[in-house]
């Protein structure tokens, strides 16, 4: 749908030029944890063991790769989380798309690109919760989506699964998928 296609780039612009506001800003602590533990992990350091943080290895992993990949300058943190950022709004007005229409797609994507880059809760930055968000995002997008039980849902827990990897609170979404998947189940037979 075109209206749902310029929607998005709109959005798009809008979550781009706030979150270009904070590219030349410093890592703030937990931003600059997440980058010196990822490169410790490529020098061969082992995680909980050499060093050590209280988050789940989600975000350490990502970051080493990232840093393998693209290098470990600030800017590179800030367009792995704007990706993530992007990945996010898609999905979300995928979701809205898939369960109301095309004007609350537009709508949620509006808000979802005004207030997730909101400056008051580190939303301009790189931390954990951005790449969970999409994780989880893309989870309920195959969970909400057409019933090809062994394949949707196994793509569903399987992004939850990494996105637990990230923050252990994603444990409330594998509660609400449990008991979504009970009330939409109606009787369907699981292949």
């Amino acid at each position: 749908e075109p209206v749902l296609t310029l929607g998005f780039l709109v959005a798009a612009i809008v979550l781009i030029g706030f979150r270009l506001q904070a590219f030349d800003l410093p890592l703030e602590t937990d931003e600059a944890n997440y980058a010196y533990i990822g490169g410790r992990l490529l020098g061969g350091d082992r995680l909980y063991v050499d060093v050590w943080d209280h988050q789940p290895f989600g975000v350490y992993v990502l970051t080493a790769a990232v840093i393998r990949v693209f290098g470990d300058a600030v800017h590179v943190f800030r367009w792995s989380a704007m990706a993530a950022s992007l990945v996010s709004l898609a999905l979300l007005m995928a979701i809205l798309r898939r369960i109301c229409n095309a004007r609350a797609a537009i709508v949620g994507g509006a808000l979802f690109a005004l207030v997730s880059t909101d400056p008051g809760t580190g939303g301009e930055g790189c931390n954990r919760e951005v790449y969970m968000n999409a994780l989880i995002l893309g989870g309920w997008f195959f969970a909400l989506g057409e019933r090809r039980w062994n394949k949707s849902l196994v793509v569903a827990g399987l992004l939850l699964g990494a996105a637990s990897t990230f923050k252990t609170v994603v444990a409330v979404h594998w509660v609400l998928l449990a008991v979504y998947l009970l009330f939409a189940a109606d009787g369907e037979d699981v292949e």
